[in-house]
Order: C-alpha cells, then sequence, then structure tokens
C-alpha cells in the first residue's frame, strides 16, 4: 500500500498505457498533467483518498478507455462531450 500524494515522477511516464493505482492511500488532487497521456488506455485510481475537483485535461487523453475513480472524496463532475468520450466504456464517480 503507498500513501501520499500521487508521486510526481510518475507523471513523466507518458508512455504508459495501463496504470493500477487503486486500494491504495492516495491523496489529494489529481495532477492536471495527467491530461497529457496521451497513450493511456486504462487508468484505475479507485479507492484512495483523492479530492479535489476531476480534472478536464482527463478529457484531452485520446485513447482512453478505461477510467474508475470511485470511491474518492472528488466534488464537481467532468463534462465530457460525446467526441472526447468515444472510446469510453466505464466512467464511475461514485463516491
Amino acid at each position: 500500500m503507498r500513501t501520499g500524494a500521487i508521486p510526481s515522477s510518475l507523471l513523466r511516464c507518458q508512455s504508459l498505457t495501463h496504470l493500477f493505482l487503486e486500494s491504495n492511500e492516495f491523496y489529494g488532487d489529481l495532477p492536471s498533467e495527467l491530461g497529457r497521456w496521451q497513450h493511456m488506455k486504462i487508468l484505475q485510481l479507485s479507492q484512495n483518498q483523492l479530492t479535489g475537483e476531476i480534472p478536464s485535461s482527463l478529457c484531452q487523453m485520446a485513447s482512453l478507455e478505461g477510467l474508475l475513480l470511485d470511491e474518492n472524496q472528488f466534488r464537481g463532475a467532468v463534462k465530457w462531450e460525446a467526441k472526447d468520450a468515444l472510446n469510453l466504456v466505464r466512467l464511475p464517480l461514485t463516491t
């Protein structure tokens, strides 16, 4: 189990296609730099302590097919346009 903010060193790994960080104790805001991960297909951040608003930059992840953010403390909602979520199959945002 890992605790703390999402490591900034991870944000430099822009060629990742799958990232599973569920069931840790990450806290704080999601970095807007996540939107730079143009190859990301599955991003799993469920069951953490993440807070704040979900960055709109996630809509720029062109290859995103699965986004799992449930069981965090996010506020607000991401405004996805149909073209942004064309390949997205799952977007659970329940808290």
